[in-house]
Order: C-alpha cells, then structure tokens, then sequence
C-alpha cells in the first residue's frame, strides 16, 4: 500500500507541473501578444491535446504497474502474515522473555538428541570391536602361514643347495676314477705281452682293484670282527642314499652292541640350542657332545628298519633306558616327522609316544601342535614337540648344582628330562640315543642257528 501511494503522489505532482507549465506559457502569450500573433493557434491546440493523450496513455501504464507492485506487495504481505502466524501458533500467547526460554528448550533437547546419537554410535564401535579382534586374528593366521611357507621355501633352496653340493662332490670323484681307468697304451701294453712270452703284464690299480666295502652301520662293522677294536670306537660308514662316506660313534658294549649313537649329552659343553640349519647338518665333536644331524639320521633309518635306544642317567647315578621296537624319521620335506615309532620296552617309562608322528621344531622354525606359541621357544630346545611335549632330550643343561639335578621351578621343561624318569623339574646328567638295524641283526643271529 506504501508504495502505491507513493506512486499516486509522484504522478499528482507530473500533473501539477504540467499544469504550471502551461499557465507560464498562457502568461507569455498575455504578456508577449506580438510573438503569439505569429502562431498558429490551432496547431498549438493540437500538440496540447497531443501531449494530454500521452499523459493519458502513460497513466494508464503507471496505473497497470502500480497494480502489480500491489499484488506482490498483497502476496508479500499474506506470506508475513502466514509466518507471523506460524511463529504465534510455536510460542502462542507467550511474552518474549517465555519465547526465549522456549528456545533454550529446544535447543537443549538438541543438544542432548545429538549426545544420545553421539553415544549409540560409540556402542555400535564398541559392539563391533570383536570383528575386528576376529578379523586381526585372521590376518595374523595369514602372516603365520605366510611365514611358515617362506620357511618351507628355504628349506627346499637349502636342501637344492645340498643335493647340488653333493652332485658337484659325486661328479668330482667320477672325474678322479676316470683317471685310474685302463688307458688305450695300457690295454695294448697288455695284448703285447700276451702274445709276447718275455713280457709282464702291467698291474691294474684303482677300481680294477675292489676296494673294501664300508659298513653301512655300527652293526654291520660289528659283523666284521676283525675290525672292531673296543667297546667304543669312532667307524667310518657308508649309508646307500648319501654318496660321501662319514665317521659315526660306535657302542658295541650296551645291549648286545652294534648300535649307532646319534646324540650325546655328557657334560653341557655344548650348546643344543641351535637353529634348523644346524640340526639339519649335524654339530659337535663326535668323541663327546654332538647331535649327528636330521639328514644323516634320516637316511639311515630309511635305508633298513632300526630299532631305538635311549640311556639315561641322573646326578644320583641311577640310569634308565626306553628302548622303541622300531624308530625312523621322514625328510625335510615333511619337516624330519616322527613317522615310526614301535613298541616301549624299559625302565625309563615311555615319555616319547606322546611326541609320535610330529615334526620336528626348533626355535626357529615352528611345526609343533602348539596354535599359541613356538615350544622350541618356550623350552629352549630342539625336538619332535606335540603341544607341547613329555621329554625333551636336547633340552638345556642345567643339572648338576650342589650335585643334584633338581632345578627351580623358573627352568621347568627347560632342562634335559625325561617325564617318567625324576619328570621336568629335573635335568639329567647324560642321555645317549642310538639306533641299529632290526633286520640287519634279526639275519645276522639266524645265520648263527
């Protein structure tokens, strides 16, 4: 309505000024009669006439804007009215200081929905924490199976390295033997003086010659009488599945002798915890301590079935023995399991059934029974552990304190024991484990009937 007055004035005041401009001009034709004379009236008559019609139509126009600019100020107007109603029909009849304190409500109610929001979503993550527990779990599962075969990959390069190795050595040693082959010169020399009854036939040495034949084992030796010189001798033996011949200590003194030992513990001078390589190829001095090595055994006990000896004696001077009707182990590439063990026989009580079929572990490479842990870690040795075991031969040596073999409860399973002989809180002051050939021994004692 404002502005449709104000248009209304603004147009009073156009009219107004024409008017006064023709009054001036009226007033000078009065006054200015000789000037007039010379115009035609008729003519000034229609301009006038001319410009009123204009007036008229520009009116009109003005009156047709005018009459928008109401309708928008009417609809701008029901709109305010709209919303003042709106913000009446919110806070009513209200003063404006219960406004304010109907605002502050709200907000607060905001504020305290977006707190409750805030403390659900926590819940959902907190509700959600054993997926991912689940799925950390899942990924260190992968990690461990990952690790397990990158270590089954060096062992195949180490066992590739060896197999070369050895090829390398068997190739080196056809080349020597070709050397001592008869030559052209020699097999002529030997027609010549054949057809010619004044000429000596030249001697043949090397492979013309037999070598003599090694034992394949301490007890095969034994059978060889002339070659056994004592009870305990270090021999010289050759196993068919390994090309190079290797020293072996020999105990032809327990049990009817012919027995092979393969680990000594006598008096803690060596170190048994040792990493995978090591057991692989053997360690120590073969006239004290020392473990003969996982291929070596492997070999021997795969080329004839053997029989197992375990002596065992305490710091109290009491031995014991378990002896196993059978005993072999399988290769690398079954990480050397435990794959045969026979019947127990002895006085030591069986504490190595319960390692039967497992592989064998060290500190460095896991493949026992344990999910949680590495028992080659946590019972710093060597063995075919279960999960994790009832003996553990190539434990630490820790008896021997104020000469007894009891240790503290801190070093339980960590010594050399025997479960069913003094049991994990003691350590024992010598263990020897020795194998022989069942069938070996079993053809060699028909022959004597």
């Amino acid at each position: 309505m404002f502005v449709k007055v104000l248009c209304f004035v603004v147009l009073l005041k156009c009219v107004v000024a024409v008017g006064e401009s023709q009054n001036q001009a009226t007033t000078r034709q009065r006054y200015s009669g000789y000037n007039v004379n010379n115009v035609n009236q008729n003519d000034y008559i229609s301009k006038i006439f001319g410009t009123v019609t204009g007036l008229q139509s520009s009116s009109h126009d003005i009156n047709q804007k005018l009459d928008e600019i109401d309708n928008k100020v009417s609809r701008i107007d029901s709109e305010t009215r709209n919303g003042f109603a709106s913000l009446k029909n919110v806070v009513g009849h209200e003063t404006p200081s219960a406004t304010l304190n109907h605002v502050k409500r709200e907000i607060e109610a905001m504020r305290l929905d977006l707190m409750s929001t805030t403390h659900k979503r926590q819940a959902d993550a907190s509700s959600s924490e054993p997926d991912c527990s689940e799925k950390l779990t899942a990924i260190a599962t992968l990690l461990t199976s990952t690790r397990s075969a990158i270590a089954g990959i060096q062992r195949d390069f180490m066992s590739f390295s060896t197999n070369m190795s050895q090829l390398l050595a068997l190739s080196s040693d056809i080349h020597k033997r070709q050397h001592l082959l008869p030559t052209k010169q020699y097999l002529n020399n030997v027609v010549h003086a054949t057809t010619s009854p004044h000429q000596r036939i030249p001697p043949v040495y090397g492979i013309l010659n037999n070598p003599p034949r090694l034992g394949s084992s301490c007890f095969h030796i034994s059978q060889l009488s002339s070659s056994v010189t004592g009870d305990i001798e270090i021999q010289r033996i050759q196993v068919p599945t390994i090309p190079e011949p290797f020293f072996v200590l020999c105990d032809h003194e327990t049990q009817d002798g012919g027995w092979t030992v393969v680990q000594q513990r006598i008096d803690g001078t060596i170190n048994f915890n040792r990493n995978w390589l090591e057991y692989k190829n053997g360690f120590g001095n073969i006239a004290g301590e020392f473990f003969i090595g996982l291929d070596k055994l492997h070999a021997m006990t795969t080329s004839a079935l053997c029989e197992l000896l375990i002596v065992m004696e305490d710091f109290e001077n009491n031995t014991r023995y378990a002896k196993y009707s059978a005993f072999a182990i399988a290769g690398e590439r079954e990480d050397y399991a435990m794959n045969l063990l026979g019947g127990y026989d002895g006085t030591a009580g069986d504490s190595l059934s319960f390692s039967a079929s497992y592989k064998f572990s060290t500190f460095d490479n896991d493949n026992d029974g344990w999910v949680e842990g590495n028992c080659a870690q946590a019972h710093t040795g060597a063995w075919w552990f279960n999960a994790c075991e009832m003996s553990n031969l190539n434990g630490q040596y820790l008896g021997g304190n104020e000469g007894t073999g009891k240790i503290s409860a801190n070093n339980q399973f960590q010594g050399i024991y025997w479960n069913t002989f003094n049991g994990p809180n003691y350590s024992l002051k010598s263990v020897k484990m020795m194998i022989r050939p069942v069938a070996e021994r079993t053809n060699f004692y028909s022959n004597l009937d």
